[in-house]
């Protein structure tokens, strides 16, 4: 092997390595962004705060989370009002962290809290939430409502007193 053949091999073996480095600093960088369920509350979710690098939220005051793009709205009730928090990230992304708390995907861009739907029309497909909030669930998410809120396992009087 010449010199020149050398010193392109360990060339090509450096490239190599450091390709190998960025992808695992990638999968290094996205799981220390992925918000994970505190350890302390079963109901309590951690996400990015501008103030303190991550906040705990209970999930017993997030109303919906909607996509708006590469972002995601989370629309929540504190002290009778509703609050916006908007996330870096897509819908999809949240929604397998809500899922795991009861979250329900009954449209293309909403993830709701059945916590706190006030009344679902099984023939117009409308949804109803405090604050105003409602949607018509769409056609790929209409049996998942169907069969939640038409079952015994939902309490329609679970959010009486949520109308905002």
């Amino acid at each position: 092997m010449t010199h020149d053949e050398k010193i392109e091999a360990a060339l090509a073996q450096l490239k190599e390595l450091q390709l190998r480095q960025n992808e695992y600093l990638l999968k290094l960088l996205d799981l220390l962004e992925k918000p994970k369920p505190a350890p302390k509350s079963k109901d309590q979710v951690e996400l990015p705060s501008k103030k303190a690098g991550s906040h705990l939220y209970s999930t017993h005051e997030i109303i919906m989370l909607s996509g708006e793009g590469n972002y995601t709205r989370v629309l929540m009730k504190k002290d009778n009002e509703l609050k916006e928090i908007l996330l870096s990230h897509n819908l999809g992304y949240w929604e397998m962290i809500f899922d795991s708390f009861g979250f329900l995907r009954l449209h293309k861009c909403h993830l709701v809290n059945p916590e706190f739907v006030i009344d679902f029309s099984g023939s117009s497909h409308y949804l109803e939430l405090p604050f105003g909030l409602s949607f018509t669930v769409t056609r790929d998410y209409i049996e998942t409502a169907h069969v939640y809120f038409h079952s015994n396992n939902h309490r329609d009087d679970n959010t009486d007193s949520l109308n905002g």
